[in-house]
């Protein structure tokens, strides 16, 4: 069965997998999530809608009810005063994640979880490893800052592009009404008889021309705003 195409949105970033090396627990949608390079925070919501997560986000939680999972527990949680209608909550380390995700095939491509328990220190180690946790802070610290660095230069680019793409004489909606009828008189530019999305028009221009240079989805994107 195959597996639904998301927005581009809603699939794992170097960010995100960085933040999320420093959570501990998760659900069993969020688990699913990462193991299919999905961003839980924008599709664990919508995940029971599709079939084809059924049967791995039903495996998971019996994993867990069996203690097949060592750190992971399912806790019971009651809906209402008298103690009916209840539901389970299963709160999955972040460890145990790593582990089924890999046993079952899946990829698990998050930096991993370092845990530090406090009872188990002795005074001697306190410092070494208050020091690591310091430097692994520094480390995921520096990776974002490189990533978000690299994002603003990417965005400063788009945007010279963009402005240095139109004379400053240019009327831009007039532009704008211009480009959107030379897709309406080019049956091959446009999406199943409709205009398309400037995704999609960018994929259509980079297939159709290759070897030339492509104004960037969010150039595309600026002219198509003004239809």
């Amino acid at each position: 069965m195959a597996l639904p195409k998301f927005q581009d949105y809603c699939y794992l970033d170097d960010e995100t997998k960085i933040s999320l090396s420093l959570v501990e627990f998760f659900n069993e949608y969020e688990v699913i999530c990462i193991s299919s390079n999905l961003d839980p925070k924008h599709t664990a919501s919508s995940l029971e809608d599709y079939s084809v997560y059924s049967y791995p986000l039903e495996q998971l939680r019996e994993d867990v009810r069996k203690n097949k999972l060592s750190r992971s527990r399912v806790d019971i949680e009651c809906l209402d005063y008298y103690g009916n209608n209840e539901q389970e909550i299963f709160k999955i380390h972040s460890k145990d994640a790593k582990k089924w995700a890999t046993y079952h095939g899946y990829k698990w491509d998050i930096p991993e979880y370092r845990e530090f328990n406090s009872s188990e220190i002795t005074s001697e180690q306190g410092d070494d490893q208050l020091q690591q946790a310091n430097e692994r802070i520094a480390e995921l610290e520096q990776q974002l800052a490189d990533i978000q660095s690299t994002t603003t230069k990417q965005s400063a680019v788009d945007n010279v592009e963009y402005n240095g793409d139109l004379p400053l004489s240019t009327n831009e909606e007039k532009l704008a009404h211009f480009i959107n009828l030379l897709i309406k008189a080019s049956p091959e530019l446009q999406k199943d008889g409709r205009i398309p999305t400037y995704s999609e028009l960018h994929t259509i221009l980079t297939a159709k021309n290759k070897g030339e240079q492509i104004p960037s989805k969010v150039t595309i994107q600026k002219y198509m705003n003004r239809v």
